[in-house]
């Protein structure tokens, strides 16, 4: 059951290349003039799954998450559709919580390049 699979992806990893290389010509001649950066290649064709191991993280939130909650003096507000009536010009949750101790601060996001994602989600 391994050895299919195992063949299986790397066939798909051989033909992603030329796929990649199809998708950026089809941007560049049909949305070139509506573009503010220039599409190409964004990892060597070649790269194997290994070479992104780093990109993608090996560590579960929860630990994090339970001690952030654990020391935050924060609470969770949820708002609904008829409070939109009074927005603010402006708003700074530094000033509106000065106790939450995690506003304005940047948490240790170490190796995982999509740790601001998932981070955000949670707090």
């Amino acid at each position: 059951m391994i050895v299919p699979l195992v063949l299986l992806s790397a066939a798909l990893a051989v033909s992603a290349a030329p796929y990649q290389e199809e998708l950026i010509a089809s941007v560049k001649e049909n949305a070139a003039d509506l573009l503010l950066w220039e599409p190409g290649m964004n990892f060597h064709p070649d790269a194997t799954p290994e070479d992104f191991t780093h990109l993608i993280g090996n560590y579960s939130i929860e630990p994090r998450l339970a001690a952030h909650k654990k020391k935050s003096n924060c609470e969770a507000v949820c708002y609904g559709h008829e409070d939109n009536k009074n927005v603010p010009e402006t708003f700074d949750a530094r000033k509106k919580w000065p106790q939450c101790e995690s506003i304005g601060k940047v948490q240790d996001q170490g190796d995982c390049k999509a740790d601001y994602v998932s981070m955000m989600e949670w707090i």
